[in-house]
């Protein structure tokens, strides 16, 4: 299903989804603190030692919320966007609605799309990054001094969704 949806329309519910819940969050600067958005969404963050996986979405019946087990690593760019994918499993909702759709009629690969491409917007949002990369000449040191939650690799991956790619 969401391979028959166009890219560039993909991209609006995506970047669109990514801004409002930052706007909602009153995060309005870089750098994004993936863990002061989940907190902000209001969700909790759990620290699970379990598990192979840097971080996972559970909805906690007792809890009445939804909530994040990180497992943990020592690369904190790792962390943060770990928290941000997960923070777009919760969202990920809001941009299946978007796009005038059921979250039920989407497979769990379409989920994880999701997820990731939100992950990448709300760390990256693109009217700041394409603002700031423009200004520095897209200098990746300099851009990763002002996304400093945001690896080096994220952050050159991002300049290609821009247009031209960069």
């Amino acid at each position: 299903m969401l391979t028959e949806i166009p890219a560039e329309h993909f991209a609006a519910a995506i970047e669109t989804s990514a801004a409002e819940a930052l706007a909602e969050a009153d995060i309005v600067v870089p750098p994004v603190d993936a863990l002061q958005l989940a907190e902000r969404r209001p969700l909790q963050l759990a620290s699970d030692t379990t598990r192979d996986v840097r971080a996972r979405f559970a909805r906690l019946p007792a809890a009445g919320q939804g909530t994040i087990f990180l497992a943990e690593d020592k690369r904190p760019e790792r962390v943060q966007w770990a928290v941000a994918h997960e923070v777009g499993e919760f969202l990920a909702h809001r941009v299946v609605q978007w796009l005038g759709m059921d979250l039920v009629d989407v497979p769990p690969a379409g989920r994880e799309r999701i997820a990731n491409r939100l992950a990448n917007s709300l760390l990256l949002p693109r009217p700041w990054f394409d603002k700031d990369g423009r200004s520095t000449e897209w200098d990746l040191c300099e851009l990763k001094s002002l996304y400093r939650t945001a690896s080096h690799e994220l952050i050159a991956r991002r300049m290609l969704d821009l247009a031209p790619p960069v």
